[in-house]
């Protein structure tokens, strides 16, 4: 800022421009760090209650009174089977970063990632917080 030839009066006005163009900008990105917050923290809490609907499904299938007995048409081994088949398929669980990405949709995605390579409820968040970035995770730590 160069104050050769400037009045008191026109150097003041022009560092009070400068800080209010600098607070107009601290404003935005605080407004936008409070809504990627917010959708973070959506993220977060949509990934517990999958984790605790997950592990309430496991724990229904390991009482099941109507599992049938160990025979060769035992529903439970065509499962394993099944699950044992599709984890040679290579998926990719995209990373989340916060920044103009539709929340919901990642978090529909990593359901489905999970379900599908029978990811245990307690593992799902820490696999998760590993696809995250930016703002994201920066927010997650």
């Amino acid at each position: 800022m160069d104050t050769r030839g400037k009045t008191n009066a026109e150097f003041r006005a022009e560092i009070t421009e400068t800080f209010r163009r600098h607070d107009a900008n601290f404003d935005e990105l605080n407004h936008n760090f409070n809504r990627v917050n917010d959708a973070l923290q959506g993220v977060m809490a949509e990934l517990q209650a999958m984790r605790i609907a997950h592990s309430h499904r496991s724990s229904e299938r390991e009482v099941n009174p109507f599992a049938g007995g160990s025979t060769s048409h035992d529903r439970s081994s065509a499962t394993f089977n099944a699950d044992r088949n599709h984890t040679t398929l290579k998926l990719n669980f995209s990373t989340y970063s916060g920044e103009g990405e539709d929340p919901t949709g990642w978090i529909f995605k990593a359901e489905q990632y999970f379900e599908f390579q029978n990811i245990d409820a307690p593992r799902q968040v820490q696999l998760a917080s590993f696809h995250l970035s930016s703002v994201a995770l920066q927010w997650y730590r």
